[in-house]
């Protein structure tokens, strides 16, 4: 007999359904959009900020017209979130001159801020599981 946090976590892994039916993916689709907004306000340079969003907008565009085709997880959506939140939160600030690599700079005593650092482990670690579904999913190894 399995138990609950386990038919949660096998559900959560579960192909997402469509847009029109996946309620956790409109909230997640919802913030990305108001959060992308909200940090486009004053970016701290507009030109590096628009040349480090052409990717963003282009993923981000490619991820919603390939969703059906992509069979990604509630799981999967919660990553590439988690890392557009990070990615557009250092684009808005500049990589070097983020608050929240200030703050990790003077905790750890370091001589630079690292947030440009995290991010890029962050691009690996968060999107090594959506790109493992969709492959296995595509070439039918699940």
């Amino acid at each position: 007999m399995e138990s609950p946090t386990s038919e949660t976590w096998q559900e959560y892994q579960s192909e997402a359904p469509p847009l029109k039916e996946n309620r956790l993916l409109q909230v997640l689709l919802a913030y990305t959009i108001l959060f992308f907004i909200v940090m486009g306000v004053n970016p701290s340079h507009r030109m590096e900020w628009l040349a480090e969003h052409v990717t963003t907008v282009a993923v981000f565009y490619l991820i919603l017209k390939f969703q059906r085709q992509l069979h990604l997880s509630n799981l999967s959506y919660l990553l590439i979130t988690l890392f557009f939140t990070l990615h557009i939160y250092g684009a808005h600030y500049g990589y070097a001159a983020t608050p929240a690599g200030a703050w990790l700079q003077e905790l750890f005593h370091t001589q630079r801020n690292h947030y440009d650092r995290i991010v890029h482990f962050a691009f690996g670690l968060l999107f090594a599981y959506p790109c493992y579904e969709a492959l296995t999913r595509a070439l039918g190894l699940q």
